[in-house]
């Protein structure tokens, strides 16, 4: 087997005013990941380590390549499509929270301007009512935003087959080419120096766009 894709997954910090989500941009273009057969992005990042084929005995010697999986995303136009629809739904959602917090910060601010006027009741009430509309700001936020979020489900709609794709792709080029390991340069950490001839990013593309 070679390079294996993992999921997506979009996470967001609670803040207790307005909250900014990163942008998509980094969370869609992702490298492919060398583990089970599933699709994993963390922070924008598709997180592969090593693609390797079957093991075979030592003594036969097998060729070593290297591909970049952003490069490979970008030249596929339904990447870029799902990666457009991702960040409009992103502003969408964000909008809606930023309103919750916005809300909750002009109430805070009308309670602290009311304050002096109110008993120890009524301030009860106001703050009771304050933490109330946070928690629910926060748990809106996180129903779009976390990990089992709608963003995380949506994003795995999208991208998880295109990667499944990709991936589908990278498998072929490694048996064809009797490549023993092939490496994700845009995710290994590290990387000073790669010999241009050892890319296979255009291999894996031309065979793409050939189906």
């Amino acid at each position: 087997m070679i390079i294996n894709i993992n999921s997506f997954n979009v996470g967001g910090t609670f803040m207790k005013k307005l909250i900014s989500i990163a942008a998509l941009t980094v969370f869609c273009a992702m490298p492919l990941c060398a583990q089970s057969n599933k699709v994993y992005v963390k922070k924008g990042v598709i997180n592969p380590k090593v693609i390797t084929s079957q093991t075979e005995p030592v003594a036969k010697a097998r060729k070593t390549g290297y591909v970049n999986t952003e490069t490979i995303l970008e030249a596929l136009p339904e990447y870029k499509v799902a990666k457009e629809k991702l960040e409009t739904l992103n502003k969408q959602y964000k909008a809606k929270v930023d309103n919750e917090y916005a809300a909750i910060e002009k109430l805070y601010n009308s309670y602290q301007q009311q304050k002096s006027a109110l008993n120890a009741a009524q301030r009860q009430i106001k703050e009771n009512e304050i933490i109330q509309n946070e928690k629910a700001a926060k748990d809106l936020q996180k129903s779009y935003f976390g990990q089992d979020g709608t963003m995380q489900k949506k994003s795995d709609e999208l991208l998880g087959p295109i990667r499944d794709k990709v991936q589908k792709a990278i498998n072929e080029v490694a048996t064809d080419g009797d490549f023993m390991i092939i490496f994700d340069v845009s995710a290994l950490k590290g990387v000073v120096y790669t010999n241009a001839e050892s890319d296979l990013s255009s291999v894996v593309i031309n065979k793409l766009n050939a189906r």
